[in-house]
């Protein structure tokens, strides 16, 4: 089911602003169910990020902030990064304990993100859509892009829809 736009802190307003915008080639669904919430993050292929508590939990969306500046789909689509560079220095800050900075002049981090994921229990996955299927897996974090075991299934809700923003 799609979620209301209303937003809680500024990493998940960048996220929300830079792939649930309708910009080409980019998208975003957010899904609640019961205490469980998922959000895919669209550019090229999808970035799945599943958690249990608010949808508005700042500890990951500045990990979904972060991973897509970094690793994610996102961190190959250019006006993201620009845009994102003043929430990812306060997203940074809050994260300290798993990422480190290069340098607080530029945006050059590296974060543990299998630590930071288990720790904020964040379950991380890649999805793709082709054909009618959309084909999903987990993956470790610390792996960029690679999964196992992919399982497809007609698509239900697209991120690219306006009910998914």
């Amino acid at each position: 089911m799609g979620q209301a736009a209303t937003v809680s802190g500024e990493s998940e307003a960048q996220v929300r602003k830079a792939f649930g915008a309708g910009i080409e080639g980019t998208g975003l669904l957010i899904r609640t169910h019961a205490v469980t919430v998922s959000a895919e993050v669209c550019a090229d292929g999808c970035d799945v990020f599943q958690w249990k508590g608010s949808i508005h939990d700042l500890d990951v969306w500045d990990f979904i902030l972060l991973y897509e500046y970094k690793v994610g789909f996102g961190s190959d689509f250019e006006s993201f990064r620009q845009g994102a560079e003043a929430s990812i220095q306060s997203a940074l800050k809050r994260a300290s304990k798993y990422c480190q900075v290069a340098s607080p002049q530029t945006s050059e981090f590296q974060c543990g993100w299998a630590p930071f994921a288990k720790a904020k229990v964040i379950n991380v996955g890649v999805a793709n859509y082709d054909e009618g299927q959309r084909c999903f897996a987990w993956k470790d974090p610390s792996l960029t892009r690679m999964a196992k075991k992919y399982q497809c299934s007609p698509i239900r809700e697209s991120p690219w829809s306006k009910k998914g923003r």
